[in-house]
């Protein structure tokens, strides 16, 4: 069975005209037109010279192959039967257009029909925005499909061709083996990178004896460009001048330029279809613009790199798609403004392009430290009404204000100097509850089976609650929440609530034969492991890929494991039943028979009841509980910072891993056939009257005793042990 469910909640387009009414169907069409030609205007020309012609580009095979791919659920042009047909028919259908383009692509021209180079746009509704003008819609092309396959392969053959020259450099869209998360993980690791430097800066014992370098001002500063309709903008003509200048088959360049020629988008009203003339951008729903757009980025590169030197664009610029940004780490005043210029140079190599910048939706991420930075910060950011910003300064003299946030969005997950894991789980956590309560009708029906419910949780929530949180990294603390949420929803999806069923959660997994959630996150972290492991063995030396350190996967490994043992410490014996309590740990006073949850509580008893204070009297050897000369115990491993709080640590008697024993200034009551210790009459000892005291008892001077009255009037409602005071009644007469 089937189960079809939205991705998304539909949105019905409903255009308005410039007075906010709704638009009628006249003015729907005017204005269509009229964004078409705006957006979209450019020469229909384009001048990439002439080339050989070594022939047809592929086979006759190659072409019915590519025929018998057609996607079958694809939308096709409305003017043009669906795929279904043209894949049920390829032989015979590729050896007639095989013929038609070897009588086309001549040495003397290279023809391309117009029903090829036309599209028909389709407007789909953008996330987050209101569908009531065109700006808010993304267009979509439609294209013949004979003429959309002949382009693929046409499409396939230049990729080949661009493939050496794209990898060198850090595009991460569109290009073969890399996804987004490898650009998540370049972003993360840069802001980690900044954060402990920052963070070094502020002296301790361990980062003295590591040697750790200390700067009067150092961090890190990252820019997220925002640029409107990238896509839709590109200037073809220096696009293909460039590619004309490669090394590479320029006869594959002269076949796109002609396919890019006098193109136009076909619009339907009603059942009127009306065509208008374009001449820039890549269609979004075309074969070759993916391509294409590679190629365009190939070519800021190589505009910036003259600016700035290719190094510095391989270190610390990353592009996906048509998100460009930039960071750098900075360790002095002088690198800061180096940086500061460079990025200037990144917005002016973008303007040069024809890419116009959002200045409202681009932001800026700073961090400061250092033992001398607080007047430099100062004088770089800025603040005003509308918050902190920075100045940006460009080559023709202009200063772009830049706002400064603490955190930014960066394809799915948040980015932040501070903590970036923590903010990513949190927003990934609710995408995941907005995408159960979107298809909670469906998923949590009693009609479906078992095995579809977990095959729509595993698919739909589960994989957008873990994206991009393996690529940021995840704290100690975020796991628990990771399992929290997990369980939460698996007993909704399955109806498996506690209060009614009293299953406890091993109960319920054991009961539906459903892996342990700590188990579902480790599968995915090995499952990412040895994609990147088997991807390493295909790249070549010169990809950009070799710089992403995904290292990280295996300390996640170890984290999950500890995890998985801390919140189940008995998940290899048998399950308890549904009845049985946990034990609970208590603290048992060694003067009476109370018991207390915690050790401040024991303590707080000692001190108000038995008169027992936790002063520093556990005078002990600091060097012979630090770990390898650091102020680190060796009982319960926990790091200090200066040697001060160590040993008040230790002489406090606070280190858990010997307070679980019995306690070290504890007296004991005296057994017979023992003397008491002086440690055992410390209490007595502290007394003004307490050598006095034992020495009359050691000489057995009872006539002594008697001049002693202030040891008379404490003693006889005291005891000489502990200190408690007896009432009254239980002094014998």
């Amino acid at each position: 069975m089937i189960v079809l469910v939205p991705k998304q909640p539909r949105k019905r387009i409903r255009i308005r005209n410039e007075t906010g009414a709704p638009a009628s169907a006249t003015d729907v069409q005017r204005l269509t037109q009229q964004f078409i030609q705006e957006l979209w205007d450019g020469p229909e020309h384009l001048d990439v010279g002439t080339v050989n012609f070594p022939g047809l580009p592929f086979t006759e095979s190659d072409l019915a192959s590519e025929i018998a791919r057609t996607p079958v659920v694809k939308s096709v042009a409305p003017p043009f039967i669906p795929g279904v047909v043209w894949k049920n028919l390829a032989a015979q259908i590729a050896r007639i257009v095989y013929q038609w383009l070897r009588r086309w692509w001549t040495p003397d021209r290279t023809f391309v029909p117009p029903q090829w180079r036309q599209a028909w746009v389709a407007f789909l509704p953008k996330h987050n925005k209101i569908p009531c003008c065109l700006g808010n819609l993304r267009p979509i092309a439609l294209l013949e499909p004979l003429g959309k396959n002949v382009l693929g392969l046409i499409t396939k053959q230049f990729k080949i061709e661009m493939h050496p020259l794209l990898i060198v450099w850090p595009q991460f869209a569109y290009i073969e083996h890399r996804s987004a998360l490898d650009a998540i993980r370049r972003v993360a690791t840069h802001c980690t990178m900044a954060r402990m430097l920052v963070q070094n800066q502020r002296r301790s014992v361990h980062q003295r004896a590591m040697g750790t370098e200390v700067f009067s001002i150092c961090g890190g500063i990252h820019l997220f460009v925002d640029i409107s309709r990238a896509f839709d903008i590109v200037s073809r003509q220096p696009l293909f001048s460039y590619l004309s200048t490669l090394p590479i088959n320029q006869h594959l360049v002269q076949i796109l330029a002609s396919w890019h020629m006098q193109t136009s988008y076909l619009t339907q009203h009603g059942s009127i279809f009306e065509e208008t003339r374009t001449g820039r951008g890549v269609r979004q729903g075309c074969r070759a613009a993916p391509v294409l757009w590679s190629s365009f980025t190939n070519l800021f590169f190589d505009q910036l790199a003259a600016l700035t030197g290719p190094q510095w664009i391989k270190d610390s610029v990353f592009v996906f798609a048509d998100d460009f940004h930039c960071g750098e780490v900075f360790k002095s005043e002088r690198q800061l403004q180096a940086a500061l210029q460079r990025f200037g140079h990144f917005l002016d190599t973008l303007e040069s392009l024809g890419l116009p910048i959002s200045l409202e939706k681009t932001i800026l991420l700073i961090t400061i430290g250092g033992t001398n930075c607080r007047k430099i910060q100062n004088r770089v950011v800025q603040r005003d009404v509308h918050g902190p910003f920075v100045f940006l300064h460009r080559a023709d003299g202009r200063r772009t204000r830049m706002s400064v946030k603490t955190t930014a969005q960066y394809l799915g997950v948040q980015m932040s100097y501070h903590t970036h894991e923590h903010v990513t789980l949190l927003h990934r956590m609710k995408s995941a509850k907005q995408a159960f309560f979107r298809l909670r009708k469906w998923i949590c029906a009693r009609r479906l089976t078992l095995k579809t419910k977990m095959h729509l949780w595993q698919s739909c929530i589960y994989s957008t609650l873990v994206y991009g949180i393996f690529s940021t990294n995840i704290a100690f603390t975020g796991l628990f929440k990771l399992h929290t949420l997990i369980m939460s929803i698996l007993r909704q999806v399955l109806g498996n609530h506690s209060h009614m069923t009293g299953m406890t959660h091993a109960q319920f997994l054991q009961h539906y034969d459903v892996s342990h959630p700590f188990a579902m996150l480790l599968c995915s972290v090995k499952q990412l492991q040895h994609t990147h492991s088997q991807r390493l063995m295909k790249l070549q030396p010169t990809d950009i890929l070799h710089q992403v350190d995904w290292t990280n996967l295996h300390c996640l490994k170890a984290l999950i494991f500890v995890a998985w043992e801390a919140q189940d410490t008995n998940m290899d014996q048998p399950i308890p039943s549904a009845l049985e309590e946990v034990p609970l740990l208590y603290f048992a006073c060694n003067w009476c028979r109370l018991r207390f949850s915690s050790l401040p509580n024991l303590r707080r008893h000692q001190s108000h009841v038995h008169g027992v204070t936790q002063f520093r009297t556990c005078h002990v050897n600091t060097a012979s509980f630090a770990t390898n000369g650091l102020p680190t115990c060796s009982h319960c491993h926990e790091t200090f910072r200066s040697w001060r709080n160590f040993t008040i640590h230790l002489e406090r008697n606070c280190c858990q891993a010997i307070t679980m024993g019995p306690h070290p200034t504890a007296s004991l009551p005296a057994s017979p056939g023992r003397w008491l210790t002086r440690a055992e009459l410390s209490l007595l000892l502290s007394k003004p009257y307490g050598e006095r005291f034992l020495q009359i008892l050691h000489a057995c001077s009872w006539l002594g005793m008697r001049d002693t009255v202030s040891a008379h009037a404490e003693l006889s409602k005291y005891c000489i042990l502990c200190g408690s005071k007896g009432s009254q009644e239980e002094v014998p007469n």
